[in-house]
């Protein structure tokens, strides 16, 4: 019995030295690792070359977490190899992100930035083309790039392009008639390099009319009067060489001033001159009128009280003339050529009467005869 306790208790203590032996392997189990190097990586945009990185750890088996497709790998033993696809983009770099993870090991992440593709060069001369609205006919544009070839297209109807090496003809082949200008874009393109566009314009038909179209003075009638310009230029003049007129410009009115008199017996003119831009140059006549001379045959009247018939001759340079008297009721006018018949009723009043007979030219009355009757 003794022995067999003893047996018991051999037992126990190697069962306990196992345990204790199990557990402490259990709490000195070796912690997982992971070494990546290099961590950040770059590329170049068009770039076809793989990049190593190495993975160190001591965990059986590690892998890749990929989100972006532009980034390749493979891996072999402890070597990771990256690629990229081509980068198209001009504008901005692009970045992925991979993930290497390990067992256990913290995670580490790589970082792969591709630089944007470097843009090819492109340039024009000159950047833009200007025509007259009655201009046909070629310019030519240079082309300057580094691409292996360029383009040049517009939908405008009245430019045709011809290419030649690195030269670029624009034809125009109609003149614009409107009275807006025409403006096209002939957009230019060469390999990836932004996009040029040149601007052709042909200028509108050029306008110019004046409201009223020519101006009349009185022989003696001085001051202003106001003509209003039309155009579709954007400025415009007025001259005359004419001493008796002055010219002021408004915004888009001519002040015609006349200084004095016309003290001749012969009317004067002249002419003022607008231009604007391209338009054809406008002349506006101005005249005013001669001083007007009249002389009256007999200059005065003595009617009968029995009534009579007078003549009266006038020598004149009014274009033409008027009569008036100051009593239609007894005395009657009838103008033919340079002659005026005065006629007088019966004077049965008893008392002597008398009466005016203004001659009229050019709105101003230029004679005054007096007519009397006796009773």
């Amino acid at each position: 019995m003794k022995n067999v306790c003893i047996d018991v208790m051999v037992f126990m203590a190697i069962m306990g030295t196992i345990l204790f032996t199990s557990c402490k392997d259990e709490n000195e189990k070796t912690e997982e690792i992971l070494s990546v190097k290099p961590v950040t990586l770059l590329f170049t945009a068009d770039e076809t070359q793989t990049q190593t990185v190495e993975v160190a750890t001591n965990a059986g088996f590690w892998s890749v977490e990929k989100p972006d497709d532009w980034v390749k790998y493979t891996k072999s033993g402890n070597k990771l190899f990256i690629s990229v696809l081509n980068h198209a983009s001009t504008t901005s770099d692009r970045t992925a992100t991979l993930t290497i993870m390990a067992g256990e090991a913290e995670p580490v992440n790589i970082t792969v930035t591709q630089n944007a593709k470097d843009a090819d060069a492109l340039s024009i001369n000159p950047v833009a083309l200007s025509y007259d609205a009655n201009e046909i006919g070629d310019r030519t544009v240079t082309v300057v790039t580094d691409a292996g070839s360029w383009d040049a297209a517009t939908d405008a109807p009245w430019i045709k392009l011809l290419k030649q090496d690195n030269t670029l003809k624009v034809s125009i082949f109609e003149e614009n008639t409107t009275f807006m200008p025409h403006t096209a874009g002939i957009k230019i393109t060469a390999g990836n390099a932004p996009e040029i566009t040149l601007t052709v314009t042909q200028a509108a038909v050029m306008f110019l009319s004046t409201e009223p179209a020519a101006l009349s003075f009185k022989a003696n009638e001085t001051g202003e009067k106001l003509v209003g310009i039309s155009t579709n230029a954007t400025s415009w003049n007025a001259t005359t060489d004419s001493s008796w007129i002055k010219l002021i410009k408004q915004n888009n009115t001519l002040k015609v001033i006349v200084n004095g008199e016309n003290t001749l017996v012969t009317p004067r003119s002249a002419n003022v001159r607008i231009t604007a831009g391209k338009a054809p140059d406008f002349i506006l006549p101005v005249t005013q009128n001669a001083a007007i001379y009249l002389s009256a045959r007999p200059a005065s009247l003595s009617m009968k009280a029995t009534g009579s018939d007078k003549i009266i001759i006038l020598s004149t340079n009014a274009v033409d003339w008027e009569a008036t008297t100051d009593e239609p009721s007894w005395i009657r006018l009838m103008k033919q050529d340079n002659t005026l018949r005065v006629t007088a009723g019966t004077n049965d009043s008893g008392l002597t009467r008398d009466a005016k007979i203004r001659i009229m030219a050019d709105g101003d009355t230029i004679a005054t005869i007096p007519v009397v009757q006796g009773k």
